[in-house]
């Protein structure tokens, strides 16, 4: 039987660790867009892992002040104090100095909602926002992992990767249907895919949110060879923006993605693996 400190029992400790890291990252991604939470249990079935696993990292991010546990309901929601980290590597990085002018005018002009999506290894997340002056419209998706098979931004950005990588990714997320709008076949995504790369933009008409339309173009880097660093995406209900309308402002968004392209560190972006 080896001994504690044997290499075997070193090995299993190590992976332990990146066992519970992993989940703990999968717990925080699952309460991120929550508001009021989830429970133990909630967040056991949706991650299916056992309640015992959940709780103990759960107390673990308590302890360390990560997420914070409603007395009441018995939900974990993130706290503060991970919020303030994100938003204070947001100010480091200069993203909101360089590019919500730009992001603003477009909302001013198109009096919508204007987003920025940016490119992480193998995710793309929505990292700024403006808001257009409607009282009704729609809700910001900052800090969220972009579906690439269901949003315009997954569509821009995978519309620009070698089919093969772009098909992996999209079935990494699963093809998971949200609506009745959603694409959830091979070929049908596919010559979704083909249809973005002829008209330079993409469009998500109800397939991640019932009545929320999309817009989104490329963000190009061309001090990268013209790779796709993110997309520029409008969004609004389906009742202001109907397909005719939504794709007249195509033009805006595709220059604000040329914008927003000139002034993007390079560095700021990791690119997939795509050979």
């Amino acid at each position: 039987m080896p001994g504690e400190n044997s290499p075997v029992a070193d090995t299993t400790e190590r992976l332990a660790r990146v066992a519970n890291i992993e989940r703990g990252m999968a717990i925080l991604e699952a309460i991120s867009g929550l508001p009021h939470g989830l429970t133990v249990g909630e967040l056991a079935l949706q991650l299916r892992l056992p309640k015992s696993a959940v709780s103990r990292i759960l107390a673990t991010l308590q302890s360390e002040g990560y997420v914070a546990r409603d007395p009441l309901s018995n939900r974990f929601r993130i706290a503060l104090k991970l919020i303030s980290m994100v938003l204070r590597h947001v100010d480091r990085l200069g993203i909101d100095d360089l590019c919500l002018p730009l992001l603003r005018s477009v909302a001013e002009e198109t009096r919508e909602l204007v987003q920025l999506a940016l490119v992480d290894g193998e995710e793309m997340r929505f990292v700024a926002k403006a808001d257009g002056p409607h009282r009704i419209r729609a809700v910001s998706l900052m800090g969220t992992r972009v579906e690439t098979h269901s949003m315009a931004a997954g569509k821009v950005w995978l519309a620009s990767l070698p089919r093969s990588h772009a098909l992996k990714l999209a079935l990494a997320d699963g093809l998971e249907r949200r609506t009745n709008s959603t694409i959830t076949t091979v070929e049908d995504f596919g010559r979704e895919l083909d249809l973005v790369g002829e008209r330079g933009f993409a469009m998500n008409l109800g397939e991640f949110a019932e009545g929320v339309h999309s817009i989104a173009a490329p963000i190009r880097s061309q001090r990268m060879g013209g790779a796709v660093l993110g997309a520029a995406v409008l969004t609004g209900p389906d009742f202001r923006l109907p397909e005719a309308r939504l794709a007249e402002h195509a033009p805006a968004l595709e220059r604000l993605g040329v914008e927003l392209g000139e002034i993007l560190p390079a560095d700021l972006v990791k690119l997939p693996f795509t050979t």
